[in-house]
């Protein structure tokens, strides 16, 4: 029976584990010192060599002929491992054992003497997946196990797994191997089998797998059973990559402002059952290798074959706020496809906007310069249904208009009212002004002849004071500490008029900032 790639060429010692280096080194010297611990936890990513390393290390304290940390692989120890006839080395699937009658049984079993090996091994993979009473269960003879009973813990997920669980292990994070170690190994396994690969196509594969060697060896297994020579075209097609040619050529036309034959490129990759998700992933990577020759990263000319130099190029054509704008706008596409929205449809949406893009952001830089001519000429413009009138207002005599009374011009040669907290002591006491105690807030008044002005940031206390009921507390209170009846204004209009030109400024750089879209403006 034919034997998948993946667990042909899985290592059988430590020396053949690649882009681990760091728990290889780490564990064989354990092991050569005798300083074995009776818990260990593997973490990282998929197909990173988590389970491989835990059997090679149930195998290594186990060996009868211990090589430099590693296991011989010949004693009838390593064997009797490699070929499941030894059941003192326990292996566990946690996601379909996760009960607590499961961990139960091991706790029955761990107490009895291994029958051939030192050491009895218990190798629980996904061990996030056990149940919170099978961890309180194996939390107990975690702290106290037999002397001849290990236990190792692989997860992808060791944020899952409680505190207490971890304290009690030998924690081990494994990484996600890079591109070039996994397209060597590759390459090597390819020589093995006798098969034809071309290094790009090594390095695709790599790029593909996102660090997981189990991953790059299931594509390579399937590009192997074709029969024919592995090259970039090849994956492509078996994959169901659009191909850095067609990637190239989509940035090509967003540059262009050319949505027409984008879209036309769209449906052809479509109908040749292109994955549309990977398409916006490759485009991601593209724009994201981009950005980092823009800041002087150099990349591996495999990546990209013949279109290298036009990826290098563009880093001098676009600036690096348009760069992660194309970044930030396929982002939020591939999330939306991830989470079952019409993938074909999502990404003919988010390059026409990209397309569009310059156009929308001209209009609102020309809207927004606009305004801060407006703002700073100290002109303001109230625009009704009807009209749209220019009311021009000095800033130099600081006259006040529109008051919230009479409508009248009013002095602003104002003087400060001491009294203005007791008056608001006197409404925060009155049950039916307690809001308008709380309106007011931090704000001060100012007293010119019949006028009392009132300064504050809170539009809510004008409006309340728009309503008649609520003038009319303010006024009782204000005469039973001065003992005269004012009418009321706001303080300093030209400022509110200011602030409305400022919000209206802000709301334009929000909208702008919710359309991903970035605006500099001197």
């Amino acid at each position: 029976m034919y034997q998948v790639l993946y667990r042909k060429w899985r290592p059988k010692k430590f020396d053949d584990v690649v882009g681990q280096e760091h728990i290889v080194a780490t564990l064989k010297n354990e092991l050569k010192s005798n300083h074995i611990a009776h818990a260990y936890l593997f973490t990282g990513s998929r197909g990173t060599g988590k389970t491989t390393c835990a059997k090679i290390l149930s195998k290594a304290v186990n060996c009868l002929n211990l090589i430099d940390g590693n296991p011989c692989g010949e004693c009838e120890t390593c064997v009797g491992i490699d070929s499941g006839s030894i059941l003192d080395v326990v292996e566990i699937d946690a996601a379909s054992n996760n009960g607590v009658e499961n961990v139960r049984a091991i706790r029955e079993e761990a107490v009895f003497s291994p029958s051939v090996c030192k050491y009895r091994v218990y190798i629980i993979d996904e061990v996030h997946m056990l149940s919170i009473g099978a961890f309180n269960a194996l939390l107990k003879i975690l702290e106290e196990p037999p002397e001849h009973v290990i236990f190792i813990l692989a997860t992808t997920e060791v944020h899952k797994i409680p505190a207490t669980i971890l304290s009690r292990c030998q924690r081990f994070d494994f990484h996600r191997i890079k591109n070039d170690i996994i397209a060597n190994r590759i390459i090597e396994i390819c020589e093995k089998e006798n098969v034809e690969i071309t290094n790009d196509a090594a390095m695709i594969i790599s790029s593909i797998s996102d660090g997981a060697m189990r991953d790059a060896l299931s594509i390579l297994d399937q590009c192997i059973g074709t029969g024919k020579v592995i090259d970039r075209e090849f994956i492509s097609g078996v994959v169901g990559i659009s191909g850095t040619d067609h990637v190239v050529n989509i940035i090509n036309l967003l540059l262009e402002k050319n949505i027409k034959e984008i879209l036309s490129i769209i449906e052809k990759l479509y109908m040749q059952s292109k994955s549309m998700v990977r398409l916006c992933e490759e485009l991601i990577k593209a724009f994201r290798d981009i950005m980092l020759i823009f800041n002087g990263v150099d990349l591996d000319d495999n990546l990209y074959g013949s279109n290298i130099e036009k990826i290098k190029s563009y880093s001098n054509k676009l600036s690096l706020d348009s760069i992660i704008n194309y970044i930030d706008n396929l982002q939020y596409a591939l999330d939306k496809m991830m989470k079952g929205y019409n993938n074909k449809l999502e990404l003919e949406k988010v390059l026409i906007k990209l397309c569009n893009e310059e156009s929308n952001l001209k209009n609102i830089e020309e809207r927004i310069k606009k305004l801060e001519n407006i703002f700073l000429s100290g002109k303001t413009y109230c625009k009704t249904l009807s009209s749209e009138k220019e009311v021009k207002v000095n800033n130099s005599e600081k006259q006040l208009d529109n008051c919230i009374e009479d409508n009248k011009d009013v002095n602003c040669e104002a003087k400060p009212m001491e009294k203005w907290d007791e008056i608001l002591e006197i409404l925060k006491k009155n049950t039916s002004a307690k809001s308008m105690s709380i309106a007011f807030r931090n704000s001060k008044a100012y007293e010119n002849g019949n006028f009392i002005l009132i300064d504050s940031d809170s539009s809510l206390a004008f409006e309340l004071l728009r309503d008649s009921v609520h003038r009319d507390e303010l006024r009782s209170a204000i005469k039973l500490v001065t003992g005269k009846v004012y009418n009321l204004g706001p303080y300093k209009k030209i400022k509110n008029n200011l602030d409305n030109n400022s919000d209206i400024l802000d709301g334009l750089y929000n909208k702008a900032k919710e359309e991903n879209i970035n605006i500099k403006l001197n």
